[in-house]
């Protein structure tokens, strides 16, 4: 059990944590949530010992291992990913070691040396198995193939970039196996796939996890509790972040009823405190003031309540765009290789004015590749590239980095910005969440969050039309995350996003590109819809396998079931017929969305996009159906 009470934690003069209080159980799973700041963080450096409260008390149950990420960062200079994660198994190593000398000692052993020595080997035999020595290795293989690290475990960590010493930090971290798991942002450097085992991998994990993500289908996905942290202090919720949404807006209406159902009987009171002392001045009457008095004194003793706010983001973002030509960027037969590896071969990919597409892939895909080769950082190897007329291009790079480190905000802000006075200046960076003195702030002293924030606050006062943002949401908080989806989803210009948070892919995307196998596959929707042809993909092979198996093994059929199985497998082709037709029904009006004539035919757009959204919901229904009917053509 985990248990923080009545913690206070200042540093220098800010309070971080007031009076902060939470209990955690064994075996349980948490999301600690909150802005940027907010103290998520340091909560998890006070129970992993590296900080000290100021005040209260932390207590962890006597003998359980803590394990948080951000302790594992001391490597050695010609360490490999491989001897680095074997360092956790020294001392089944040292076992083995000793196992295999005692094999050689004993060939030429004999009598009571011999027996004296088979009973230290069988020991040690025993201490191997239980302490997990024919185990290890597979553990090890299992972590590593499921982060993504195959490739590099015989490369030095010296030459990995961050976001692969990141994933090796995590894998140290699990193959640990601690009792309580500290997980701070762990999906930020991993792709689709490594997200989905980490998830199945926290599911089944034995001991206590607490996570800090942005991350909310991840956190949908393997914890039961949130606990956010506001002003300092803990909120408690007993469900994931879906639950969390909803019984947050239900506290903050029934706290808002409560404040202004008390501001109704102060002002009352206030008013009657008013008349009273009006009656005692105009009829000389003392009584009057004493129970104006009186009443003052009762509203003294009122435990007033705080205006409640829902903890929206500080920062608003509104991003104007010109019109740019139809064809805002078009790839013809394009490839490309890094070093040795060939990342594309004649790839072909369009993006028309307005669209919002998403481009996802594995991690070494070549998904930064395509970006730079858009922005004409990288040159093809064969092909065309072309952006269209009028394009203006806004580039939200993953790791950001700012011209001048040494200028401070508002000198950085007004460089680039059109002249305007330092009050104006201000107003607008208070708009961002940058208020008061952190104007004079320096750019070097920016968190990653912050440098996003200003960038993209830059970016809102060029006339850009083309967004491309690579994983814009590393370093926000959740909180700015929804504004920045609210913005994109009415930006008018065209928008190019990578990201491994496939929540906001849903919010903001229509259209989306995979990158798998050296090539580019299109996608009509948005992360979901993918998710869901991907299925429908699967569960289609997987038939045809089964159905090429039985017509090998010449397997005879009872007639009975030869006749169920032919119906519904014509149902089954019905469905697939009619999945089809929906298909090209949406391709038809994405089609149509992009043509010249009906671009600013607003009420047209709208009757294609409740068209689009019509056929996506047919869609779900009719690939679950599919899905019922492939499960009983196999019972079959």
């Amino acid at each position: 059990m985990i248990t923080l009470s009545k913690v206070n934690k200042n540093y220098g003069f800010e309070a971080v944590l007031e009076n902060f209080s939470m209990t955690i159980n064994s075996g349980e799973k948490v999301g600690l949530i909150g802005a940027n700041g907010s103290g998520k963080s340091t909560v998890f450096k006070l129970l992993a010992g590296i900080e000290s409260p100021d005040q209260g008390m932390i207590a962890i149950s006597q003998g359980l291992k803590v394990g948080y990420m951000n302790q594992m960062i001391d490597y050695k200079e010609q360490e490999t990913v491989e001897e680095r994660l074997l360092v956790n198994f020294d001392y089944l190593q040292q076992l083995e070691e000793r196992l295999r000398e005692l094999e050689v000692t004993m060939k030429n052993l004999t009598n009571n040396q011999l027996e004296k020595k088979l009973k230290e080997y069988s020991k040690l035999s025993t201490k191997y198995e239980v302490s997990g020595g024919y185990t290890y290795q597979s553990q090890i293989d299992q972590v590593v193939q499921g982060l993504g690290l195959d490739s590099l475990k015989g490369n030095l960590i010296s030459e990995l970039s961050g976001g692969e010493r990141a994933r090796v930090q995590i894998a140290e971290l699990l193959l640990t196996e601690p009792d309580i798991l500290l997980l701070d942002e762990p999906t930020n450097h991993l792709d689709f796939k490594a997200i989905n085992w980490l998830e199945e991998y926290i599911n089944n994990y034995s001991g206590t996890v607490i996570i800090i993500s942005h991350d909310r289908y991840f956190l949908d996905k393997t914890i039961d509790r949130i606990i956010e942290i506001k002003h300092g202090q803990a909120e408690e919720y007993a469900g994931n972040y879906s639950y969390y949404l909803t019984e947050r807006k239900k506290r903050y209406q029934l706290a808002l009823k409560q404040y202004n159902n008390q501001q109704k009987e102060i002002k009352r009171k206030e008013e009657t405190i008013k008349q009273l002392r009006n009656w005692g001045k105009q009829s000389d009457n003392e009584k009057f003031y004493k129970r104006a008095a009186s009443m003052e004194k009762q509203l003294a003793k009122i435990d007033k309540l705080d205006n409640p706010d829902l903890g929206d983001s500080d920062f608003n973002l509104d991003f104007a765009a010109d019109r740019s030509g139809q064809e805002v960027v078009v790839l013809d037969q394009v490839s490309k290789t890094f070093g040795d590896k060939l990342l594309f071969k004649n790839i072909d990919l369009k993006i028309f004015y307005g669209q919002k597409v998403g481009l996802i892939g594995p991690n070494g895909s070549g998904k930064t590749t395509l970006l730079r080769l858009l922005l004409d950082e990288e040159v093809a190897d064969k092909g065309k590239i072309k952006l269209g007329a009028n394009v203006k291009v806004g580039y939200l790079s993953q790791h950001q980095e700012l011209e001048d480190q040494d200028l401070t905000l508002l000198e950085a802000f007004r460089a680039d910005a059109p002249p305007m006075y330092e009050s104006r200046a201000r107003t607008i960076l208070a708009s961002y969440g940058f208020k008061g003195d952190n104007v004079f702030r320096y750019i070097k002293e920016l968190s990653g969050g912050e440098r996003v924030r200003f960038h993209l606050l830059k970016m809102m006062h060029s006339e850009i039309n083309f967004l491309i943002l690579d994983e814009p949401t590393n370093h926000l908080d959740i909180k700015s995350i929804e504004i920045l989806e609210e913005t994109l989803a009415d930006y008018q210009g065209t928008l190019l996003v990578v990201s491994h948070d496939r929540y906001f892919l849903n919010k903001t995307i229509d259209s989306l590109y995979v990158v798998e196998t050296k090539d580019v596959k299109h996608y009509a929707g948005n992360y979901d819809y993918y998710q869901q042809k991907i299925k429908l993909e699967k569960a289609r092979q997987f038939r045809e396998k089964e159905n090429s198996k039985k017509n090998s093994n010449k397997k005879v059929q009872i007639k009975s079931q030869t006749s169920s199985s032919n119906s519904l497998k014509k149902k089954l082709e019905a469905i697939e017929s009619q999945i089809l037709e929906l298909e090209v029904k949406l391709e038809e009006n994405n089609q149509l969305m992009m043509e010249p004539q009906n671009l600013n035919d607003y009420e047209y757009l709208n009757q294609l996009k409740d068209d689009n959204e019509n056929i996506h919901l047919k869609l779900e229904a009719l690939i679950n159906s599919w899905e019922d009917i492939s499960l009983e053509i196999e019972k079959v």
